[in-house]
């Protein structure tokens, strides 16, 4: 299957533009094919490209973006692999109990900070897709931006374990994620929920913050998927 490998660099080169366009549309049908099962683990050019009724240079985009995130992988020829994730409900919640032992503690680590300029990006991309009607095809932005948030908070701790761990998390639930159906009032109560716990932070109220945070976690893992 692909490997997913990707840091926080790699995630940053598949945000979407501010409109979405075909390249993210097909990059969300490929993800929620790969997530329900419907892709095989090996797959050719030509095969994605009867099923999705796409032109080669079209096809080409989707797939580069993919690669870029490192959810998948070229094969000799113009083959590609595909993940077959394994992100059921017994994973997403084993997933979700780490991260709420993982994430809030990082916050305690002694010497805790943030990046300043990494704060103001986050805000201002926040405000962004909170300024933006929600659109299906902004689950990718979307998903990118969560995962640059939560890699960025636990960065803060300076502790290249927790960092790697939460960078391990990010790969794991990529392509479900990209399939976004908890609907637009979950994307505001995050992003709200995630400029909250900055400010908090900011405030020097990293206590407070690391509750925040975990209530924050507790609210996603409660969540139920909707049937694609």
């Amino acid at each position: 299957g692909y490997e997913l490998a990707a840091g926080a660099d790699a995630l940053a080169a598949i945000a979407p533009p501010p409109e979405p366009d075909g390249t993210q549309r097909l990059i969300l049908a490929i993800a929620r094919d790969a997530r329900t099962g419907l892709l095989p683990s090996a797959v050719s050019e030509a095969a994605l490209m009867r099923r999705y009724r796409v032109g080669r240079a079209a096809l080409a985009a989707a797939l580069a973006g993919l690669a870029a995130a490192g959810v998948i992988e070229r094969r000799p020829g113009t083959g590609w692999s595909i993940p077959q994730p394994r992100y059921d409900d017994r994973t997403r919640a084993e997933s979700y109990r780490f991260r709420l032992a993982v994430e809030p503690a990082a916050l305690r680590e002694p010497g805790y900070r943030l990046d300043p300029d990494w704060a103001r990006r986050m805000r201002d991309e926040h405000r962004t897709m909170l300024a933006m009607p929600w659109r299906e095809e902004r689950a990718i932005a979307l998903f990118e931006m969560n995962a640059r948030f939560h890699e960025g908070l636990v960065a803060g701790a300076g502790n290249r374990f927790m960092l790697a761990a939460i960078r391990q998390q990010n790969r794991l639930r990529r392509f479900s994620n990209y399939d976004w159906t908890f609907g637009p009032a979950r994307v505001v109560q995050s992003c709200t929920e995630h400029l909250e716990i900055l400010d908090r932070i900011e405030q020097g109220e990293v206590e407070l913050a690391a509750l925040l945070l975990r209530r924050h976690l507790e609210r996603a893992a409660a969540l139920v998927r909707s049937p694609s």
